[in-house]
């Protein structure tokens, strides 16, 4: 008897096993995944396309700064991961295929070359980018008939710096869509009486940006206000600007999530 118990447990235990991980298959889900950059280790989560949507779409999420600091900005964080990780919600509602790249350091990853500048001033540097894009770029080489997907980079807050940063160093992308998008640094710096982030590149400085660019901003914001981009938009006219009245900063990106990626998806691939 103890043994037909014992080996009722253990049939039970396959076929739940068996019903996970066929879940796991017909919903495309992944756990995040330790990837090795040119520079540092990241952390990669993707899931596959819902039956219904363009299986050729790929959608690349890069999160917001997080917490770099602690105690009013005198004390770098140990970890910067967000509380709330906007991008990654944003990623989970989306359904395209769908990328979740983080940045150095952040999301628990243990790496030895963590050093508090790469959440602090050196959070957009050039080994940032330079990593990060490593990243996509491995990745893209991985994926079948590569040349008939459309990707796109999304980055919520400094992870729309980055998304820029990132633009000219892929080896396929379609266009970048920032959310909240810090694309002066300086002026951002300026405006709130922080330290120059004297380590990290700028979007400001860019020459060009490779591919269409849709700007999605705030008019609530009060931490990336409209009137520090006059400069950005000025010198990277082909910007395509598009103002939400009732939102801010936080809200309410998500709550609109993919309406609003569906909206700004038709509007990128028109020809520039």
């Amino acid at each position: 008897m103890a043994f037909t118990n014992r080996y009722s447990c253990f049939i039970r235990w396959c076929s739940t096993l068996c019903l996970l991980c066929l879940a796991l298959i017909v919903c495309g889900c992944t756990s995040g995944i330790r990837v090795q950059g040119s520079h540092y280790v990241h952390r990669l989560y993707q899931h596959a396309a819902q039956p219904s949507a363009d299986q050729d779409t790929i959608i690349i999420y890069i999160e917001g700064d997080g917490l770099p600091w602690v105690d009013h900005g005198t004390r770098p964080a140990a970890d910067p991961t967000p509380i709330h990780a906007l991008a990654y919600q944003l990623y989970k509602a989306t359904p395209y295929t769908a990328w979740y790249l983080t940045r150095p350091c952040y999301n628990h990853v243990k790496d030895s070359a963590c050093d508090p500048l790469l959440w602090t001033h050196a959070r957009y540097s050039e080994q940032t980018v330079d990593s990060m894009a490593s990243v996509v770029n491995d990745t893209i080489k991985t994926i079948p008939d590569i040349s008939q997907k459309k990707i796109f980079l999304v980055g919520y807050s400094g992870g729309g710096t980055l998304a820029l940063l990132m633009a000219s160093r892929l080896s396929k992308l379609n266009g970048v869509i920032t959310i909240a998008g810090n694309l002066d640094t300086n002026a951002w710096t300026q405006l709130h009486g922080y330290e120059a982030l004297s380590s990290s590149l700028n979007p400001l400085d860019m020459k060009e940006i490779p591919v269409n660019h849709i700007a999605l901003v705030a008019d609530k914001d009060t931490n990336i206000p409209f009137r520090i981009l006059n400069q950005y938009l000025t010198l990277h006219p082909d910007t395509i600007v598009e103002h939400f009245a009732n939102y801010d900063h936080v809200c309410c990106w998500e709550k609109n999530w993919p309406a609003l990626l569906n909206t700004t998806l038709a509007r990128i691939n028109q020809p520039r």
